[in-house]
């Protein structure tokens, strides 16, 4: 759930904001809160660097899934030119609990339609070209889960509960 948050917030237009903590998949540190009486102290944790090393390395630890996760969505969206801070954006209408986001690059040959699954159970989602920007049939490459998908009019999807799709049109 936490990183199909984040993979919304890094497929829109402009400069994304990341916090550290959210990038090391940090909790509520509400030991803080009852030490300091500040409420702002919720996400103030001063992590011990050996720990924090050690968890980052560990693939059965949460800290693992998130900061590699993260990194690898960072990766793939400074890597598109569809995803430039001024490249253009449409939200599409694909569903309650999809929020799809088209994305176009700045000299218009690229186009990257970001789906995000945020509900708690599977959801289908049909795309018609007007969707992939306006390109009737082609092929589609989920940049996340490396996957081809060949479309002739249109295009439908299963995403699991929180899935993330980046599918780059060609």
């Amino acid at each position: 759930r936490f990183l199909a948050s984040q993979a919304i917030m890094l497929a829109f237009q402009g400069m994304p904001g990341i916090y550290f903590h959210s990038l090391l998949g940090s909790r509520n540190w509400t030991v803080g809160v009852e030490q300091t009486g500040r409420a702002r102290t919720i996400n103030r944790e001063k992590l011990d660097d050996a720990r924090l090393r050690a968890e980052l390395d560990d693939p059965a630890t949460l800290r693992y899934h998130i900061f590699h996760g993260y990194r690898d969505l960072i990766r793939i969206r400074t890597a598109e030119r569809a995803f430039h801070p001024n490249a253009t954006q449409a939200v599409l209408d694909v569903g309650e609990a999809i929020f799809g986001l088209r994305r176009t690059s700045l000299d218009g040959t690229q186009r990257i339609v970001a789906l995000h699954n945020v509900s708690g159970a599977a959801q289908f989602v049909s795309l018609d070209a007007a969707d992939l920007g306006g390109i009737p049939s082609g092929r589609i490459y989920d940049l996340i889960g490396a996957i081809d998908y060949l479309w002739l009019d249109g295009l439908n999807l299963e995403l699991s509960p929180y899935q993330v799709l980046w599918l780059k049109v060609e």
